[in-house]
């Protein structure tokens, strides 16, 4: 395709994808303000979790393997959120103002989740 057609195709694939967002945002009884707040929500919300993953995997990770950043990584990540929160907190990793913060978006994105 020519930029110019792939740039039209891009458009056009992203105008119905947002029709099909607004129509499951609709679904579940949420509009167009109240659906951003939520996306901005969960996109928050994978940030810190992926923040705090980062933060607990150099904790433990030797400098001298890749391998060993990796698999740290993974282990770490396959813990639930709140063990994570619970692990920074224990290790004294953020500030407290930081973690109040944390805790509360966590349980404001279970609430809607769960």
């Amino acid at each position: 395709l020519s930029g110019l057609k792939k740039m039209e195709a891009i458009t056009t694939a992203k105008r119905e994808l947002d029709k099909k967002w607004e129509g499951c945002l609709e679904s579940i009884g949420l509009g167009s303000e109240s659906g951003e707040r939520l996306t901005r929500l969960i996109a928050l919300h994978l940030m810190v979790d992926r923040g705090i993953t980062e933060l607990l995997t150099w904790q433990f990770v030797n400098l001298q393997s890749a391998e060993s950043y990796r698999d740290i990584e993974a282990a770490v990540a396959d813990l639930p959120i709140s063990k994570r929160i619970n692990l920074i907190k224990s290790a004294k990793l953020i500030s407290d103002s930081c973690l109040k913060h944390i805790t509360t978006l966590n349980s404001v994105r279970n609430r809607l989740a769960h």
